[in-house]
Parts: structure tokens; sequence; C-alpha cells
């Protein structure tokens, strides 16, 4: 996302289905892993609910483990709200 208008259509939606945060979250990181650098990256997620599969099942355990253990140094901080 460049601009905030780009979140309109997807925020007039109500929350429906699964949340799968995990999935998205690797590959943003394997993603940007390969571009940051020296730079750093904030990764900020804003969601309508608590991370799912993508069948709906919790998964909390895997984002915290990926939130641990997954981050590249450049990648300071990841906020979650």
């Amino acid at each position: 996302v460049t601009d905030s208008s780009e979140l309109h259509e997807t925020f007039s939606r109500p929350p429906d289905g699964p949340t799968p945060i995990t999935r998205v979250l690797i590959e943003v990181l394997n993603i940007k892993r390969a571009r940051v650098h020296d730079r750093k990256l904030l990764v900020l997620i804003a969601t309508d609910g608590l991370p799912t599969d993508e069948k709906g099942l919790n998964d909390i355990d895997r984002l915290e483990k990926v939130l641990l253990n997954e981050r590249h140094p450049s990648i300071d901080r990841i906020f979650i709200t």
C-alpha cells in the first residue's frame, strides 16, 4: 500500500472469513528481505481478527514463532493492531 486511498474498498466490507496473517507476513518478509539491505523496514499489520490459517483454525503460536525467529536484523519492529 502506498496511499491510504487504496484501503477504502478493503475497509468498507465487514469482517469475514479466515485471517491468514502468518502466511502473508512470511510472504512479505521474504519479498522485503531481499530489497531492504541496510535500510530499516517497518511492518504494520491491521486486522479484523485473530490470526488463523486458511481453514480458519487458530494460528497464534505459529505467528509468534515467525515474529520471534524469522525477522531479518534490518526489520526492526512489526506492529500488529
